[in-house]
């Protein structure tokens, strides 16, 4: 009975328009998460593209202390 169930259920699967259905049913719930996702997706990458400035700021920040702090070293050391 079980066996006889699946394979019923998998000959109906196998039909042209019943895929075609199963398609369009499954494009449209696609198409609506991606389009109730798509502002948390933008926020998102908002984020990162804003961290990653951040991120190149603090390096290049810390760069110019060092330089810096290199530069004072060595005129104390002339100094002396």
């Amino acid at each position: 009975m079980k066996e006889s169930l699946v394979q019923q259920c998998l000959d109906i699967l196998k039909r042209d328009d019943i895929k075609r259905e199963i398609n369009i049913l499954s494009s449209s719930v696609i198409d609506f998460i991606l389009y109730e996702i798509k502002p948390y997706v933008g926020i998102a990458i908002l984020f990162i593209v804003c961290m990653f400035i951040m991120n190149l700021a603090i390096l290049v920040m810390i760069s110019i202390l060092l330089c810096n702090k290199q530069t004072i070293n060595k005129s104390i050391i002339k100094m002396i």
